[in-house]
């Protein structure tokens, strides 16, 4: 279970790292999504705050 978390962390710093690099405008849909599946990815007890 570790590495799978390790792999989600490594994901979501990738996608942050992307975004940064094209320069996405601030107030894109794309940038939003990106930055909800990257937190989703860091913390996935969000979905159990959001349902329980």
């Amino acid at each position: 279970m570790k590495n799978i978390d390790e792999n989600l962390i490594n994901i979501s710093k990738t996608l942050n790292n992307a975004i940064e690099v094209l320069a996405i405008d601030e107030n894109s849909s794309l940038k939003r999504d990106i930055l909800s599946l990257g937190n989703y990815c860091e913390n996935q007890n969000f979905r159990l705050a959001v349902f329980g």
